[in-house]
């Protein structure tokens, strides 16, 4: 299971580069075409995670997405990453 998850994030990282080169490629092309990326601190884990949406084609990449984790409980939440989704659904 975990040799999946592994090859899921490999594969998602993998697709979020490919978003992420395409639009400093359509960027380099298009001088008024512009990567939007948007950051989300995340004051338990002291992290960010990266939204970077090409407003051209409408896709968008998470990096570094985080997930709540309450090590005191044992149990993971999923607000910050929920916040990161809510980003892209947004993206116009």
């Amino acid at each position: 299971m975990a040799m999946n998850n592994t090859h899921s994030a490999d594969v998602a990282l993998g697709a979020a580069a490919t978003v992420v080169t395409k639009a400093l490629i359509a960027r380099t092309l298009d001088a008024k075409a512009r990567a939007v990326v948007r950051s989300f601190f995340d004051r338990a884990t002291f992290t960010a995670s990266h939204v970077v949406h090409d407003p051209a084609t409408r896709r968008a990449a998470i990096i570094d997405p985080v997930l709540d984790f309450d090590a005191a409980g044992g149990r993971t939440r999923s607000v910050s990453a929920d916040a990161t989704a809510h980003a892209i659904s947004n993206c116009r």
